[in-house]
Formats: structure tokens, sequence, C-alpha cells
């Protein structure tokens, strides 16, 4: 038997439910505002420039097609600027995995009400952990006014990857 007296207080399985969809919500912004940040700053024209005008508008169209991707498409938006190390994006697909399973989950009488919510917490800080990362790389892009690059590097550019397994397998 657990003893419950000496466990640290995280709340009902639903409040952590809904702190695990805060926390995607506020990685859903942050992974935005990379898309759109990076999608202009990738453009030649754009270094050393102030974000356009039309930036809110990159941002939104960028949280709706995020919003509405699957993990794996979620991966290849992101991996498609080239910015972050394979193995990093790897943690995005494995956080974004995770909070769909858990949304979907569905918990018998065996699970307890402290584990339910531990679970939830769990990928709330996954998400907590990412959007860290992404706030810095952002914040470094629109310092710097222009976005470097690793394309063509299998350990960063997925297309890169890609053709050096299938070069790999033939």
């Amino acid at each position: 038997m657990i003893d419950t007296m000496n466990l640290p207080d995280v709340g009902t399985p639903e409040e952590a439910k809904e702190k695990m969809k805060d926390s995607y919500k506020a990685f859903l912004d942050v992974t935005a505002k990379f898309v759109a940040v990076a999608d202009f700053y990738s453009v030649k024209e754009h270094e050393g420039q102030p974000l356009g005008d039309d930036f809110i508008d990159s941002y939104s169209a960028a949280f709706q097609k995020l919003k509405n991707s699957s993990e794996e498409d979620f991966y290849t938006a992101l991996a498609y600027y080239a910015v972050f190390d394979l193995d990093f994006l790897a943690d995005v697909k494995d956080a974004l995995n995770e909070y769909h399973e858990q949304l979907d989950r569905v918990y018998d009488s065996s699970v307890s009400a402290y584990d339910q919510a531990c679970d939830y917490l769990a990928v709330k800080d996954s998400f907590t952990d990412l959007i860290d990362e992404f706030e810095d790389v952002n914040g470094e892009i629109v310092k710097e006014r222009e976005l470097e690059t690793n394309f063509n590097d299998p350990h960063y550019d997925l297309n890169a990857k890609i053709t050096e397994e299938n070069k790999e397998n033939n």
C-alpha cells in the first residue's frame, strides 16, 4: 500500500489534465511563433530586417496548421527549418504522442488518482522543457534577424537524413 501521507500534492487528475492541456497550448503557441519567425528570416532578403507587418497572419496560419497536424507533420514542419538537431525534434514528436495518448486514455480502477495526475503532469513537464528551448531559439533568431540553417547536414536536415538512409539501403 502506498503511503499517501508523504506524497506531494499534485491535485486531482482533472486539474492535472487541464494543466497538461494548458501546457500543450503554450507549446503550440511558441512553436507557431518559431515557424513564423523562421519562415520570415529564411528568406535572404529579410536578413537584418524587422519582422514584417504580416507576422501575425503568418503566426496564425502556422498555429492552425500545427494544431491540425499529425505528430509526423508537426515534426516535419519544424525540421524544415533545420535549426534543431533531429534528436531534439524526436523529443517533440514523443511529447505530442504522449499528449494525445493521455487525452484518449481511460484509466481502470486499479490506477490511483495520484498516479493519473502524475502521468498528466509528466507530459506537462515535457512541454515546459520544450517551450524553454523554443523560446531561446526564437529570441536568438529575432535578435540576429537571420536564420542560419544546417541544410544538407543529416544531423539537422530531415531530407538529408532520409537521402543518406536511402543511399545506405541501396
